[in-house]
This record gives C-alpha cells, structure tokens and sequence, in this order.
C-alpha cells in the first residue's frame, strides 16, 4: 500500500473509539487538602509542561482543521504471531509534529487472512479502523488504572474475526508523554481527577 494511501484511509474511514474516565470536580477544600500536600496553592499552568498547539488556519474551517493531512511514509512489514491469531504488521514514519511527546513511528496492525486493503490500486469501503494511543502503563506494566490493554486486545479479537485494521499512535497518555503522564497519576493520588491533574500540570484537559 503506498504511503500517500495510508492517512488518506484513514480520513475516510477511522471510526475512533476512546473512553475518558474523570470524576467529578473537586470542591474548594478538596482543592487546598491535595495542593498542600504538593506544596503549592496554584492553579497555574507549568511552563515547563506546556504543549504547543497546531497553528490555526482561518481558511479552513473547524472540521478541516480537525482533518488535516500527514504524510506517512511506509517502512517495512512483517507476519505478527500473536496468542489471540496470526497479524501483519506495517511501520511507517512521520515527520515530527510540534508536540514533542508523541512518537513518529505509527504502524498499522491486520488479520493476514483478512487485509483491509484493495486490489489494483482501488480501496475497500466500509473498512473498520480504530486508532489506538500507545498505553505504556497498561500494556506493558499492566496497570489497572484505566482498561487500555483490554480495549487493545477486544480490538486485535475483532478484526481476527470480522477484518479491519488497528492503527496503533505512539501517543503515550494522549500526546503528553511517560513522565507527564505519571506527573498526573501523583496528582490524583492526592485527590484531583483528571482533568484537574492535567490543568495544574499545564496540559489539555481532554488528554
């Protein structure tokens, strides 16, 4: 499959699955009881930690912005004996974005009895996609914080049975990296949910 078919795929057919858990807002006093512990009483972004979004366009309007085009350029694939059935695997590479956390090297993963490609240079319609965000903690570490691991397996059980394909992002914590995103994990375990955990760290609410 050339590299200029991969994203252009993708821009008609990704269906995203993802799942945010937060709880509720803690109150004023939740607030003072977990920053005290952290040694501090504001809710300042931290320079250090902030990630520089993509420019807007005006041109364009909000769902272009959204949908905008990467040139991925293909690398290599391989078989990928798994325990839950035989896949292929296709690397590719990316240019390097303006967040320096998130990866350059998305691969692409399908049933070999199933490929989701068509022949003779036509594409298949209808093809399931899910984009998965790289989840070090959960598929490496095991943790049971949040259920990355099992989405990513349930994913892998569909496409053996039903075709379709995984493309899996280097996006650790949704584009904010390993550290920031254990940085996160120390804050809820004083207290804040996730959302508040990422605005003190200087991060998207939504990662």
């Amino acid at each position: 499959m050339p590299s200029c078919y991969f994203l252009s795929l993708l821009s008609l057919l990704i269906a995203l699955i993802s799942v945010v858990s937060a709880a509720d807002t803690p109150n004023s006093s939740s607030w003072k009881s977990a920053l005290s512990k952290l040694g501090g009483g504001s809710l300042q972004p931290h320079p250090k930690h902030k990630i520089k979004k993509r420019p807007v366009d005006e041109s364009l309007s909000e769902e272009e912005q959204d949908d905008v085009h990467v040139m991925a350029q293909y690398i290599a694939e391989t078989n990928l004996p798994t325990d839950l059935g035989h896949f292929r695997l296709r690397a590719y590479r990316t240019p390097q974005s303006q967040n320096q956390y998130v990866g350059t090297e998305p691969c692409v993963i399908y049933s070999t009895d199933k490929p989701p490609f068509g022949a003779d240079g036509k594409l298949l319609e209808g093809v399931p996609v899910r984009v998965h965000d790289q989840c070090f903690t959960s598929e490496v570490f095991r943790s049971q914080r949040c259920d990355c691991k099992e989405q990513l397996k349930m994913a892998l059980s569909y496409i053996q049975k039903h075709g379709g394909c995984i493309v899996y992002m280097q996006q650790e914590g949704r584009g904010i990296g390993l550290a920031n995103k254990v940085a996160a994990y120390a804050l809820q375990d004083k207290g804040l949910d996730t959302v508040d955990a990422n605005v003190y760290l200087g991060l998207p609410e939504d990662c």
